[in-house]
């Protein structure tokens, strides 16, 4: 029998070792087959149904980057079972969908992702353009715990931080233009509950304000309280969806 790897390769036609040695190829795959060994380090997997499209990505064109982000789907479905259950019993995840949820958009509130305008979306600027991440920015919640309001932001120098927010409220989704601007205090993320971000020090504020046409202003203010921001100011910057 020829082995896992070799069909694989066979299946590529080659490409598998190009110079990145990646290639997108569709392989048909039978149940008990082995696919890959992984050791030392996280298994990152991702299941994809091109019968599925997310609704909580509201402009699937922000994810030509990676077309399949739309069609991800909770890979634990399609598990067996004993096996789904054996899975479970070790994810820390234990809210539905057990395999977590990426799609938060919701049309004229701040919830959700977004991109700098100008940055082609998820994908970023490309080569030359920086870190792809630049520009994304997100408010969202925990992917442990999804009770845990949390925002996500990238910087132009390729840094980015994650933050959760003190008293974990207001929840984004409440965040629509006529809220005005919203100043959220944020702390370092550290934990994956609500129970373990209580007592974290302020780092700062985000500022955001959710605008016309599918658009949001956000800035952080590093060290300060929220009582200190009267507003935006020069480092305001504009994102789309």
């Amino acid at each position: 029998m020829r082995t896992t790897l070799g069909s694989i390769l066979l299946a590529a036609g080659g490409r598998a070792l190009a110079a990145n040695n990646s290639a997108y190829v569709r392989i048909a795959v039978t149940a008990g087959q082995l696919v890959g060994k992984v050791g030392g380090q996280t298994l990152d997997l991702g299941t994809v149904n091109a019968e599925v499209t997310l609704p909580g990505l509201l402009v699937p064109e922000h994810y030509v980057a990676e077309p399949w982000k739309i069609h991800s789907v909770d890979g634990l479905d399609y598990f067996d079972e004993p096996l789904r259950s054996q899975l479970n019993a070790l994810n820390r995840r234990k809210a539905l969908p057990r395999g977590g949820k990426i799609d938060f958009d919701i049309d004229g509130a701040a919830v959700g992702n977004w991109f700098l305008v100008g940055t082609n979306g998820y994908g970023g600027n490309g080569p030359g353009g920086g870190t792809y991440w630049t520009g994304h920015l997100s408010l969202a919640y925990g992917n442990i715990d999804p009770a845990l309001v949390m925002i996500s932001m990238a910087f132009p120098d390729g840094s980015s931080r994650q933050w959760v927010v003190e008293g974990n409220a207001p929840d984004p989704a409440t965040i629509t233009a006529s809220s005005g601007v919203v100043r959220y205090e944020v702390k370092d993320w550290s934990g994956d509950s609500v129970r373990t971000s209580m007592g974290l020090p302020i780092a700062g504020v985000v500022a955001v304000q959710v605008l016309a046409g599918r658009q949001l202003r956000a800035e952080y203010f590093a060290g300060l309280r929220a009582a200190g921001v009267g507003g935006f100011d020069g480092g305001a910057k504009t994102y789309e969806r």
